[in-house]
């Protein structure tokens, strides 16, 4: 049983993640592991939860939409934090500045296996993977943090020689 009424819950959880997100934007960070292994953490419960709902049956929609919105935002802050804590400028040194142009290959195999999924759950196809499709919403969520990334490493230069996070 949870500790709040679950007609507060996703409110609640909307609060929790517009919190993550503007204290991803607005407070100075610190190079540290243990806020990349935290959201990680997070994000991994997330997974746990969604699946875990799937296969109870009947799961009301507000919920998925949580549970996602969850992953998405920690995987997003996870991916950013990694970045923004020395990952841009090693993938910088590796790969040149081309590898922010290379997520879109990433972007693009997680979106065509969501789509994968959402070709899974119609009723007209044979041969269904049973309970394949759970994973759909996450796969799509990610193809998005991916894009979102992309497109704020563009705008933020992180590809650039020259780029340092601010501390």
């Amino acid at each position: 049983m949870l500790p709040i009424p679950p007609e507060y819950s996703i409110p609640m959880l909307s609060a929790v993640l517009g919190i993550v997100l503007v204290a991803h934007f607005f407070i100075p960070r610190k190079t540290s592991g243990g806020s990349i292994a935290a959201f990680g953490v997070i994000a991994l419960i997330s997974v746990g939860g969604f699946v875990t709902i799937f296969y109870e049956g009947k799961v009301e929609l507000r919920y998925i939409l949580a549970f996602t919105a969850t992953f998405g935002v920690m995987l997003y802050v996870l991916l950013c934090e990694a970045l923004l804590s020395g990952g841009a400028q090693y993938l910088t040194r590796k790969r040149g500045e081309k590898w922010v142009k290379e997520i879109d290959y990433l972007y693009l195999a997680f979106a065509a296996v969501g789509i994968l999924a959402a070709i899974n759950r119609m009723e007209m196809v044979t041969g269904r993977l049973s309970k394949a499709d759970v994973f759909g919403p996450l796969f799509l969520a990610t193809a998005v943090v991916l894009r979102f990334i992309k497109t704020r490493a563009e705008i933020a230069g992180w590809n650039k020689a020259h780029f340092q996070a601010q501390k």
